[in-house]
């Protein structure tokens, strides 16, 4: 479970040993400390939970677009007018918006809540919610399966997990984080079956952040897994016929400028680099200077072909392919152009993943392992990032910098064991 990160604020040295980790003096310190987190989290999302009604929070971009797609206006998906006559009718005591919350997403996931868009606002709100509890709750039963490998049962895992900054916000947000979290849960399990037509299909599904998903398509593409792509191509495709079907071949091709245009104007609140983790936020924040849309995608290339080169040695190897594809998605995250606070949802995955490596200290050692140990302890401060959201206003500097010390630690790693790899093959 990713609270074993929050050892390093326990243990007296980075090299804990196994037994120790599984001591119940331990296991249960960390087991209340998550808990002490879960209950902050859920006080600030209580003390908010009036003004997440009113349509403050980013749910009410989602349901505008179901209720347009409910009604047959599909094709106005991008329209700002019937964003906004729409949200005047839920959320018309919204007083920080002088228009509407656009809805950004490609159109294809606005089928998704179309159903939810039959329900008065609150209660779509409250449905979606418990729908992302039981997606959380079967990605921490997926990911690990023997009991051995954990520190707690399933069920006690997906309430720790709450504890953890980024789920909490996606919850106040409505967003939909935790379904592209499920979404590369499932995708690596299939993968790891051997299944990889299918793991591709599914990877495509999470295309309505294609921001991060694309690099991970092609770190897949650099390691020449094609019936993978083949399975995300099909995908893809059928969703983009369907995109057309919806909004129209117009529609569809000013898809891409309405986001230009979307994200160019202040007052739609789409960008606000003081709340994303990533280079782009850290860079601007830092230097004054606004990375340009054509080197992000050089740098997110550049990282992809990255983490394909550490990930290159041949055969099916279970613990490498954890560190691998833990690796993938926090590079994403780091070198995207767009990122937020609930992407790092995504962060569970490798949290969950390598808890197996971390306990044993088998794969995840030595400099590497204590750096990842700091970085995962730092990220579980949950009352941090609510000051940093609410006072500070320096969220990015608190998300990127343990998310660039994750990434070097498991970069680190995936070096040596590259290295070691190769000279057994050799």
């Amino acid at each position: 479970m990713g609270s074993i990160g929050l050892t390093a604020l326990f243990a007296n040295r980075g090299d804990t040993t196994l037994e120790r980790m599984r001591t119940p003096t331990i296991r249960n310190a960390i087991a209340v400390y998550l808990l002490a987190m879960c209950a902050v989290n859920f006080y600030v999302v209580w003390e908010l939970r009036t003004s997440v009604m009113q349509g403050y929070g980013d749910f009410a971009a989602f349901y505008t677009a179901g209720r347009l797609v409910q009604e047959g206006r599909s094709a106005e998906l991008y329209d700002a007018q019937a964003q906004w006559e729409l949200q005047q009718e839920f959320a018309a005591s919204v007083a920080t918006r002088k228009g509407p919350l656009p809805y950004v997403r490609p159109p294809f996931e606005a089928l998704l809540f179309a159903p939810l868009a039959s329900f008065r606002y609150s209660v779509a709100f409250l449905i979606w919610s418990l729908v992302k509890l039981g997606l959380l709750l079967t990605v921490c039963y997926m990911l690990v399966g023997k009991l051995e490998q954990r520190l707690w049962e399933p069920a006690l895992e997906a309430v720790l997990v709450l504890g953890f900054f980024p789920i909490a916000l996606d919850f106040l947000q409505g967003q939909d984080g935790i379904l592209l979290l499920f979404i590369l849960a499932v995708v690596l399990v299939l993968w790891r079956r051997g299944s990889d037509m299918f793991a591709g299909c599914i990877l495509a599904l999470g295309l309505f952040k294609f921001h991060l998903v694309i690099p991970l398509a092609l770190i897949f593409l650099l390691r020449r897994q094609y019936k993978l792509l083949v399975g995300f191509a099909a995908v893809a495709l059928a969703e983009v016929a369907l995109s057309i079907a919806m909004v129209g071949w117009t529609g569809f091709w000013n898809y891409p400028k309405y986001l230009l245009e979307t994200a160019n104007n202040p007052g739609t609140g789409m960008v606000d680099l003081r709340v994303m983790p990533n280079l782009r936020a850290l860079i601007a924040m830092s230097v004054g200077w606004n990375m340009p849309l054509w080197i992000a995608v050089i740098i997110a290339a550049a990282g992809a072909w990255g983490v394909a080169w550490l990930w290159s040695v041949e055969g099916r190897d279970p613990e490498g392919e954890a560190i691998s594809f833990s690796l993938a998605i926090i590079t994403a995250i780091v070198t995207s152009y767009y990122a937020y606070g609930q992407d790092m949802t995504l962060i569970l995955l490798p949290i969950l993943l390598l808890q197996r490596s971390v306990l044993n200290q088998a794969e995840l050692s030595g400099l590497p392992r204590r750096l990842y140990l700091f970085a995962i302890g730092i990220l579980m401060l949950a009352p941090l990032y609510w000051w940093l959201l609410f006072q500070s206003r320096a969220l990015y500097l608190g998300l990127s910098l343990p998310l660039i010390a994750t990434l070097v630690g498991l970069a680190w790693m995936g070096k040596s064991r590259r290295r070691t790899l190769s000279a057994r093959v050799a």
